[in-house]
């Protein structure tokens, strides 16, 4: 994970964890499907101005953001389908793959303290 994305990646596991105390269940042995509840149904933050504001937060430049995403469709498909053409497909882009990175991590480093919540 690029360490430009840390706080980033420390925000979404603030959402996840809050999030994921208002489920009833959580089956912790599908994390794709937790990840598509929690970072793909909807968009994270709406809004061209909120978005643009939350890259400034982040301290993330739009060519980082998108070199990354890039990056990422590369890689998982094979070519890049999505257009990045404003700040808002942006970043809900940028959350969802960082969220799907982190989703690994979170069942390894962070189940014990998960399963501890609930």
């Amino acid at each position: 994970m690029k360490q430009e994305f840390r706080t980033i990646r420390e925000e979404l596991i603030t959402y996840a964890m809050e999030e994921l105390k208002q489920w009833d269940f959580v089956e912790w042995d599908d994390e794709t499907e937790i990840h598509h509840r929690l970072f793909n149904e909807d968009y994270y933050i709406i809004g061209y101005y909120q978005c643009e504001e939350w890259l400034k937060k982040h301290n993330v430049s739009v060519f980082d953001g998108i070199a990354y995403c890039n990056e990422m469709e590369e890689l998982h498909f094979g070519e890049v389908y999505t257009k990045l053409e404003d700040a808002e497909k942006l970043v809900n882009n940028l959350v969802y793959w960082i969220s799907y990175e982190l989703m690994e991590d979170i069942k390894g480093e962070h189940l014990e303290y998960i399963n501890n919540q609930f």
